[in-house]
């Protein structure tokens, strides 16, 4: 069982740094940033692709996981840079951590649109399928229904694409899609366990299955083996400023490596 951690702060930058370092130096295997670039006019909180290229630095051991990424927010071309970049900065060790979004304030802030949900489930298909080939070195003629490129690429080209982590929540049409690409599927509660487990197995994918906590680190300890027999191979827990949780998973990571 490995252990994720996402942190969630405000304007306290030079903390989650030294956090990331803490859980780097320990046998945590993925850190990310809670993503959310608006939630109202005066709200400081720290998100955005640019934080991973210096966490990218700042680490040598620990993954770099978005939990995640909201693809409505997200042009294809800038993605597939950035994606790259991020890949090659952390010498493989970074993965796209992406969703569907399930927060229309975002865009409706700043103009955008908000399409239906099982529109952005097959949005988000069709740039997974495109960003896997670009990530090869191909030039990608792609026509679908909400995606059309004309030879597009992306150089330089990562040594290894970047693993697709596809937060699914409590979607069942978006696990049911992600089967057909994702390397991982992370979903809350026990129902979408059980529901995710049996589309992993019937589509004879190697795909891992990852969930979301947000109890105390003693319920986890309580739960690991059932999680285990569930199938669940990662789990990620959302940490608030101050992060006073963090040592405890620390322990529990290293009592599980």
């Amino acid at each position: 069982m490995r252990i994720g951690v996402i942190f969630y702060a405000k304007t306290e930058w030079e903390d989650v740094l030294a956090a990331a370092k803490e859980a780097d130096q320990s046998r945590i295997d993925a850190i990310g940033i809670g993503d959310r670039y608006y939630g109202d006019a005066d709200d400081p909180f720290l998100s955005g692709l640019t934080l991973y290229g210096a966490l990218a630095v700042a680490t040598q051991r620990v993954n770099l996981v978005p939990m995640v990424l909201s693809h409505p927010n997200m042009q294809i071309g800038r993605l597939a840079k950035e994606t790259t970049m991020l890949a090659m900065m952390s010498h493989g060790r970074f993965e796209l951590g992406i969703g569907v979004g399930d927060y229309p304030l975002e865009p409706h802030a700043w103009g955008e649109p908000w399409p239906a949900g099982h529109e952005r489930v097959d949005a988000l298909e069709e740039t997974i399928m495109v960003l896997q080939r670009v990530w090869t070195g191909e030039h990608v003629t792609f026509e679908g229904r909400y995606l059309h490129t004309q030879g597009a690429g992306c150089r330089p080209v990562p040594a290894r694409p970047p693993r697709i982590v596809i937060g699914a929540g409590r979607s069942s049409y978006l696990v049911r899609s992600a089967i057909k690409y994702a390397d991982e599927i992370n979903v809350w509660g026990e129902d979408m366990l059980r529901q995710a487990s049996l589309h992993i197995a019937q589509s004879r994918r190697p795909i891992q299955l990852s969930i979301g906590w947000d109890q105390e680190v003693a319920a986890f300890e309580q739960q690991v083996e059932a999680l285990e027999k569930m199938g669940v191979s990662r789990v990620y827990f959302n940490l608030w400023h101050p992060f006073t949780s963090l040592p405890a998973l620390c322990n529990v990571a290293e009592k599980l490596a």
